[in-house]
């Protein structure tokens, strides 16, 4: 569509090819589709966005097209999943996870932009026909910046399901810069999408609000998630409540602001006639205002006298499953989500009654028969009293707009009837490029970079030297061998006196004939295609500047290591463009016209960065910068490198700069506080990479925590003194256990901490050597350190923190190797696990456990059971070999287990040593 118009340009079932695209249509014929989501199917609540995947993979295999899922949650993985009953020989799971780890050319991904680059990457080992993504969390994004520029051929697809910038406005939160740069990514993969499907007109009004380029559009309804629950020749219709049989609301979606969580809690403190109404939440726990979501929920209904359940881990089947043998539920929508309404379709898929804001994306759903007796205005005292009079009057079946088998047949249609696949022409232009490479005193490797750049395939180039003072007798020797050399290209040499890396490239430059300019420092080397790929990705996109990916090559002893991906540059700037490079190298393709414009590099003799200081303006001043998502050259790292020796403070106040010389009324100050705990954070991995390479690091590094007044100070400093290692803490033995509780009571310990492998991964291990003692992991629960998480800059989402059981075991040898886990208690543990990667680990505390086995009521016991102790204290149940976590919190030092199935044969509850327990069924 035209990029200045407003209003949407929507294809109706079948898409269309425009007459201003360079585009061919495929007629029928089997098509390899890729369905891109971080859930699907058992790894993913209901109502989550990767859900609604599952009914259209489901639907286009049954149309015989290839298709395959690309789980991108890097916890699950194709070992641990138990894989669906609806998969077929032509619908396949992949796992990001898996890909990822056989993919040794890249390090294993963790944030947004490392997941999206191992999205891209295995897209374009696989050529598909068609992938489709989420708007949210960016995962598509090198995908359409590398179709845009000609580098895959696979149809990009974005489904508008409300992106995390406009979640932001709705749920208040602070970002940090990770959640920036994924805004970024969203944003980016969907403007450059081939085209984007909204199930809700609304969406489209929402995206333009936050200032969205639209790409060509689709309306069409989501695919129903879970098809054998529905006639689909039928209208979906829910069930009735008859008065006085309602018990349970249902909250459906993650705890937030932006799914009414907070409104929610009002609903419940305003139903007048029935305070014991039972409450599940099917969801993930969030943080609102700082304060755990559920935390939050017990604090504010403590008059509350019905269960509360959290079923915060459940998968999707099982929530389904759950929710479907229900009766007497009743589902709460207070949300003012105009996007995404998942959560009704669901419910009208499984015929669960519902109440929900009176939205424009709900009465899309709903049929105006129903309007009056499920939508309701977004307050506390409508929903309470639409809620109060289902309970006395019940409420009407309801009724829904959508059409099961009308949806399937539109989206059938869009693949077995005509199917856009955009066609990339090979430019033919090759404009002359002008390569300004800075050298100083590394003769060989200035040599090395001249052989790569004599190969490349693009042949309209000119490469200019700036000897930046290079005082060894070798460079003046190489400098005037090359000199005398013939190339096929025009090679200058420009002499000058030392003046750092900014005045070198603008001398270059100021030399250079080329409608490009491509500056090269001389410890790079090239791909021999990286010119070539360059030009053909400026001509295509319009671009001034463009950045690319690089192969880091760390240089050990001497000699060079195997090449890997391990920055993922991402050419674009944002906010986070202040307080971090994500733009890419100075090795950078950049117009002659924008760089004269821009005024070249600043000119700062012995400080850094000017290459982000150079990308920043050129944002600032909406320059349009792009990056190639393909690595083109090589870029060398050592000890004595920049990165490693420079000086942070000196550098970062270049940056800072930028603000005040471009009077954009800012306050640097601002800028420099924001960026105060990155930069403490770089100083202190610095610092830290310095340690490790002394005798007394570990004490160095417990140093660095310590407070200047701390009275430990004088004590580590004496152990430096006396080149000893240090043990503290006053922690009890426990070899010796009470003989408190029933004569065949099995002893157990908790050990709680954290643990992760250096890959990034979760890991806790089985086999533990615990004070000359073997044992063996019983049961074991994640939970999120957020203090772990920052300290080793690891993303949000992954569960470090563990509370492990373990019992004594025999089965274990002396034989085995064993890895210490470090501890500040005085106890040694090690680890036997044969660990694939080096394992980072901390265990905070060990506490005495038994397992005391239970009588049960009956034999086969359906009912929960409460477990009360007289502290504060984390108790499971044991049911044979399967473990039950609580379910319900309650008041007090009280556990609430609700199995989800029949007790059958003995159980046990795993309670503290010297605790009074009290345990109960009802």
């Amino acid at each position: 569509m035209n990029e200045n118009s407003t209003t949407p340009e929507y294809f109706h079932c079948r898409v269309r090819a425009a007459s201003d695209a360079n585009l061919v249509v495929n007629v029928g014929g089997r098509v390899r589709i890729c369905l891109i989501t971080d859930a699907y199917d058992g790894a993913s609540a209901l109502g989550d966005l990767g859900s609604g995947f599952r009914g259209l993979a489901t639907l286009l295999a049954a149309q015989s097209h290839d298709v395959t899922v690309l789980v991108t949650d890097l916890s699950q993985n194709g070992d641990a999943m138990t894989h669906p009953t609806h998969i077929a020989a032509n619908l396949r799971l992949v796992f990001l996870s898996d890909v990822a780890r056989a993919d040794a050319a890249m390090i294993q991904p963790m944030l947004a932009p490392s997941k999206a680059y191992a999205v891209y990457r295995y897209l374009s080992m696989m050529d598909f026909d068609v992938a489709h993504f989420l708007d949210r969390g960016g995962l598509g994004f090198y995908a359409a910046v590398g179709k845009v520029q000609g580098r895959i051929r696979t149809l990009i697809v974005t489904h508008v399901t409300g992106p995390t910038r406009w979640r932001r406005r709705l749920t208040l939160d602070l970002p940090d810069i990770e959640t920036l740069e994924t805004e970024t990514l969203e944003k980016v993969q969907f403007e450059n999408s081939d085209l984007a499907i909204t199930s809700t007109e609304s969406a489209v009004g929402c995206v333009t609000e936050l200032g969205w380029k639209l790409p060509r559009l689709l309306r069409l309804d989501r695919v129903p998630s879970f098809r054998r629950y529905i006639n689909l020749n039928g209208k979906l219709v829910t069930k009735a409540i008859e008065p006085g049989q309602m018990k349970e609301l249902v909250f459906f979606g993650s705890q937030d602001r932006s799914n009414g969580f907070e409104l929610f809690i009002d609903i419940v403190r305003q139903i007048r006639c029935c305070k014991s109404l039972d409450l599940t939440l099917i969801g993930r726990h969030r943080r609102t205002s700082g304060e755990l979501s559920a935390s939050r929920l017990l604090r504010k209904l403590t008059e509350h006298r019905g269960h509360i359940r959290f079923l915060n881990d459940i998968g999707y089947e099982d929530s389904v499953r759950w929710l479907a043998n229900r009766t007497g539920v009743l589902c709460i929508f207070p949300s003012s989500e105009r996007i995404n309404s998942a959560g009704i379709d669901e419910c009208f898929s499984l015929g669960i009654p519902f109440i929900a804001g009176d939205m424009a994306a709900a009465r899309e759903l709903v049929d105006a028969a129903s309007f009056e007796a499920c939508l309701v205005p977004l307050t506390a005292k409508d929903f309470s009293k639409a809620i109060e009079s289902a309970i006395e009057n019940g409420m009407p079946a309801l009724q829904s707009t959508l059409q099961p088998k009308k949806i399937c047949e539109h989206w059938s249609s869009l693949y077995s009837d005509e199917l856009i696949e955009t066609v990339c022409d090979q430019i033919t232009d090759e404009p002359l490029v002008s390569i300004c490479i800075t050298h100083y005193d590394r003769p060989a490797l200035l040599q090395r970079a001249i052989d790569h750049l004599a190969v490349q395939t693009y042949k309209n180039i000119e490469i200019i030297i700036v000897d930046d003072g290079s005082s060894k007798a070798e460079s003046i020797e190489k400098l005037g061998e090359l000199k005398r050399a013939t190339y096929r290209f025009p090679l200058t040499i420009i002499y000058s006196d030392n003046r750092y890396l900014g005045a070198a490239r603008n001398l270059a430059a100021r030399h250079a004939k080329g409608e490009f300019l491509l500056f090269h420092d001389d410890d790079n080397y090239a791909e021999p295609n990286e010119i070539e790929v360059f030009v053909q990705s400026a001509l295509r996109t319009g671009c001034e500047i463009l950045t690319s990916q690089c192969w880091i090559v760390h240089e050990e002893d001497g000699s060079d290591g195997e090449p890997r991906i391990e920055r993922f540059f991402l050419g674009v700037g944002g906010a986070y463009s202040h307080l971090q490079n994500r733009f890419g190298d100075a090795n950078a393709l950049v117009r002659r016209d924008t760089f004269e414009r821009l005024g070249g590099f600043s000119e700062i003799v012995n400080v850094g960065l000017e290459d982000w200081e150079f990308f920043l303006r050129a944002h600032l001043r909406g320059v349009k910068i792009t990056v190639v998502p393909d690595p083109l050259f090589y870029y060398r790292v050592n000890r004595q490198s920049m990165v490693h020796t420079g000086d942070i403070l000196r550098n970062r106040e270049r940056i800072f700069s930028v603000l005040e010389a471009d009077h954009l009324g800012f306050d640097s100050d601002l800028s420099r506080l924001a960026a105060k705990p990155i930069i403490e954070a770089e100083i202190r991995n610095q610092l830290l990479s310095l340690f490790e390479h002394l005798p007394n690091g570990d004490i160095h590094t417990e140093l660095l925590d310590l407070d200047p007044a701390s009275d430990l100070i004088h004590e580590k400093l004496a152990l430096l003194g006396r080149d000893t290692k240090c043990r503290t803490g006053s922690e009890p033995s426990i070899a010796a256990l009470p003989s408190k509780g029933a004569p065949d009571d099995v002893p157990v310990l908790l050990l709680s901490g954290w643990a992760f492998l250096v890959t990034g991964d979760s890991y806790v291990p089985k086999l533990w050597l615990l004070d000359g003692r073997f044992y063996e992991t019983i049961n074991l629960t994640f939970v999120r350190r957020f203090d772990v998480n920052a300290q080793f800059r690891l993303p949000e989402h992954l569960k470090v923190g563990f509370h492990a059981f373990i019992r004594p075991t025999s089965s274990l040898t002396w034989f085995r190797r064993r890895r210490s886990i470090r501890t500040s208690l005085r106890h040694q543990i090690a680890t036997l696990d044969r660990i694939p990667a080096r394992i980072q680990a901390h265990i905070d505390a060990v506490e005495a456990y038994r397992m005391s086995r239970l009588e049960l009521p009956t034999q086969d016991w359906f009912g929960s059971v409460s477990i009360e102790t007289d502290s504060k204290s984390f108790c499971i149940l044991r049911n044979a070999e399967e473990f039950i976590a609580p379910s319900v919190i309650q008041l007090a030092f009280r556990h609430r287990f609700v199995p989800q199935a029949p007790i059958k044969g003995s159980l046990s509850a795993i309670v503290p040593l010297r605790a009074e327990t009290r345990v109960w069924f009802d």
